[in-house]
C-alpha cells in the first residue's frame, strides 16, 4: 500500500515542493478540526489573474484559530459526497478564499471556478466535479445575500415548477408540457449569471438527486422518533450521552 496521498500530483508541501502535501488535522469537537499542515496547489487554476497567494494555504490563513469542518457538505447530501476524500485539499483551499478570510481581488465566483479546476486536477470525474462545483456555487450565492440570493430563490421556484410540469406531462401524456420542462432549465439557468453552467447542472441533476436525499431525510426522521420514543422507556441518560440531530450525521 502506497503512503503517497492521492493528490500528490498537484498539491505539494509549500516548504518543500518536491514532497506531496499532507493534510494534518486535530479534531476539537463533533464536526470541527484544527488544520495543522500547509499545502500548495501547482495545477491549472482556470482563473486568469488569480493571485499566487491563492495557491497556498497555511493554518494561519484560516484566521486566529485554523478551524475547519473539511468539506462543508449538507447532511442530506452525504450519500453522494463525503466531508473528506480526494477532494479534501481543494475544499480547504476554497474555504480560505470565501468569507472573512478571502483574498482581495478573488471573487466568490472565481473561487468557485478555481475549486472545480482543483477537483479536476485531483481526478474527480466530470459529472461529480460539476455537481460539487454547483453545490459550492449555490452556497456562496446564498451567503452573498442581496440580489444574488433573490435570483437564487426565483430559480428554486422555477425549478420546482419545472419538475412539477415534467411529472404532470409524463402522467398526462402532455408532450408540450414535457417539452417546456426540458427547455425551461436552459432559460432559468440565466439567473445564475456567470455561473450559468452551475444553474444548468443543478436543474438537470435535481430530478434524480432529490429523491434519495428526501428519502434519507425521512429515514432519519423515523430513527429520531424511535430514539426519542425509547428515551421515555429506558433508564435516565448516562453521562456523556449527546442529543442526535440530522446535522450530526
Amino acid at each position: 500500500m502506497s503512503n503517497k496521498p492521492p493528490w500528490g500530483n498537484c498539491f505539494v508541501d509549500p516548504d518543500d515542493e518536491t514532497q506531496p502535501a499532507v493534510v494534518r488535522v486535530r479534531q476539537i469537537d463533533r464536526k470541527s478540526f484544527l488544520l495543522e499542515s500547509s499545502m500548495r496547489f501547482v495545477g491549472p487554476t482556470g482563473v486568469d489573474g488569480l493571485p499566487d497567494e491563492a495557491r497556498t494555504l497555511r493554518p494561519e490563513d484560516l484566521g486566529p484559530e485554523p478551524v475547519t469542518d473539511l468539506a462543508s457538505v449538507p447532511s442530506a447530501l452525504r450519500w453522494f459526497i463525503g466531508t473528506y476524500g480526494v477532494h479534501t485539499p481543494a475544499a480547504l483551499v476554497h474555504d480560505r478564499l470565501i468569507g472573512d478570510t478571502a483574498l482581495p481581488g478573488v471573487s466568490d465566483t472565481d473561487a468557485d471556478r478555481y475549486f472545480r479546476f482543483m477537483l479536476k486536477a485531483v481526478g474527480v470525474r466530470f459529472i461529480r466535479r460539476w455537481m460539487m462545483w454547483t453545490a459550492v456555487a449555490f452556497g456562496t450565492r446564498w451567503r452573498a445575500g442581496g440580489i444574488r440570493r433573490i435570483t437564487l430563490l426565483i430559480w428554486v421556484v422555477c425549478a420546482a415548477a419545472g419538475m412539477t410540469a415534467a411529472y404532470r406531462g409524463v402522467v398526462d401524456g402532455n408532450w408540450w408540457l414535457m417539452l417546456a420542462a426540458v427547455v425551461a432549465p436552459f432559460v432559468a439557468a440565466l439567473l445564475w449569471d456567470r455561473q450559468y453552467g452551475a444553474g444548468l447542472t443543478a436543474a438537470l441533476s435535481a430530478i434524480w438527486v432529490l429523491p434519495p436525499t428526501i428519502l434519507g431525510a425521512v429515514g432519519f426522521g423515523v430513527y429520531w422518533l424511535l430514539e426519542h420514543g425509547l428515551a421515555f422507556a429506558l433508564p435516565p441518560k448516562q453521562a456523556g450521552d449527546e442529543p442526535a440531530t440530522y446535522e450530526n450525521f
